[in-house]
């Protein structure tokens, strides 16, 4: 990548933001602007601040983040208000008669309703572009595992990988980046590049090669976590692999859940009338209780319908946006705050004792409330895997690695998909 792919994507920004101002415009006072001082002034300001912010670059790196983008969003509102505000009173009036400083507002919120196509194209681009090309320099047994994992369950961003392997050849090849048209280097753990080395992967990276580690590439292409690619220090894994929400984040997702717990509950009214009739007439109704383990380690009682007796655990089929409706007393969970509406699968305390023992790297799938719905039961493939439950390990993990408001909402669409897609 070079200065001019930056360039573009701020060339088609502002051709974005100038149309959808003009329509609004249009909308707005049943005429069309003057092409004037005033509005060339904001959208070529707020294109160069977000140019300084290296939004265009990161865009084309595909690296630019939702959050990125907002903080970048609000850093280049506040500039251009500020300069405009100052200009006005220093002026005492408007820029021009087209964009007075009551309407300077609604143009920056057209300007971030325009980048919005620009980040959606960049999360969708795989969509398009057939695959990524990816350099994996690994050890053997790093290989051995991507491999598997790939031949298994395939990787959820199309990608070509080539190998390399990190000991016992020689020093990269400059030109190697653009022979194979290289969009990133995924490096495994056990890797410590030469010097000769560590030049070229820093230059291949400066213009536009992404560099990786390796658990950060199955995160990101494969969409789960292999245990083995995470640290085996506890204070590594606190400080590199916890939970990725600020409080800010934490907050909105409490009264979200909140919100939709109780919503659920009114609307399901009716038929909860219609499982306490069945429990009047013959088909027994009971309310199941199992300790499972909670954020950072804490117990609670995980409440489940089952019909018969408890003994049978026999549960309903029907469902509901890919969860049961044996679930649904966990809607009380959800409002007590034990869980949450999107997170990973509540396991019982012996469920969970089990899995550390296998996988003690897997404590880090407490860093988030457990949910109905999460990423290891609704992502594609699962059906077809020859492992399932060890698959929705590596989904587990990867959700609590990277885990955000963004991602939940991605989980519920798919798993509302995935209820229509239903036989």
């Amino acid at each position: 990548m070079n200065w001019k792919t930056p360039f573009r994507l701020a060339l088609t920004d502002g051709i974005l933001i100038f149309t959808s101002w003009v329509l609004f415009y249009t909308w707005r006072f049943n005429s069309l602007p003057g092409l004037t001082r005033g509005p060339t002034v904001v959208i070529i300001s707020w294109l160069f601040i977000h140019y300084i912010l290296g939004t265009y670059r990161e865009l084309s790196n595909k690296q630019l983040s939702f959050s990125r983008y907002a903080i970048n969003n609000f850093l280049a509102s506040s500039i251009v208000l500020s300069l405009t505000f100052s200009f006005t009173k220093l002026n005492e009036g408007n820029i021009s008669s087209t964009i007075g400083l009551n309407f300077i507002p609604k143009v920056l919120v057209l300007a971030m309703l325009a980048g919005q196509v620009l980040l959606f194209r960049q999360n969708l681009e795989h969509l398009w572009s057939p695959q990524q090309n990816w350099l994996l320099i690994t050890n053997a047994q790093e290989r051995q595992l991507i491999a598997n994992e790939i031949e298994k369950d395939g990787c959820s961003i199309p990608c070509n990988v080539e190998w390399r392997a990190i000991k016992g050849l020689a020093k990269l090849p400059v030109g190697l980046a653009t022979l194979l048209k290289l969009d990133g280097v995924a490096i495994g753990y056990e890797n410590e590049p030469s010097k000769q080395d560590k030049t070229i992967l820093l230059s291949w990276q400066s213009s536009g090669v992404r560099i990786l580690s390796i658990g950060s590439w199955c995160d990101t292409f494969l969409k789960r976590l292999p245990p083995k690619f995470i640290t085996e220090e506890w204070s590594l894994r606190a400080e590199n692999l916890g939970i990725q929400q600020n409080a800010a984040s934490s907050r909105i997702k409490r009264l979200l859940d909140i919100l939709v717990g109780f919503s659920i509950s009114i609307c399901l009214i009716p038929i909860i009338l219609v499982l306490a009739l069945l429990h009047l007439y013959g088909q027994k109704l009971y309310i199941s209780k199992n300790t499972c383990v909670g954020l950072n380690g804490c117990n609670f009682q995980s409440l489940n319908f089952c019909i018969a007796n408890p003994a049978s655990q026999t549960r309903f089929h029907a469902k509901i946006f890919s969860f049961s409706f044996y679930l649904l007393p966990q809607l009380w969970n959800i409002i007590r705050g034990h869980m949450s509406i999107v997170g990973p699968r509540a396991r019982t305390s012996e469920e969970f004792d089990s899995l550390l023992k296998q996988y003690p790297e897997a404590e880090i799938i407490i860093s988030s409330k457990p949910g109905i719905i999460g990423w290891g039961r609704v992502a594609n493939n699962s059906a077809k895997s020859i492992n399932p439950e060890y698959l929705e390990i590596l989904r587990d993990l990867h959700y609590s690695r990277k885990q955000s408001l963004a991602l939940d909402l991605q989980i519920v669409a798919q798993a509302i998909l995935n209820t229509l897609l239903i036989k």
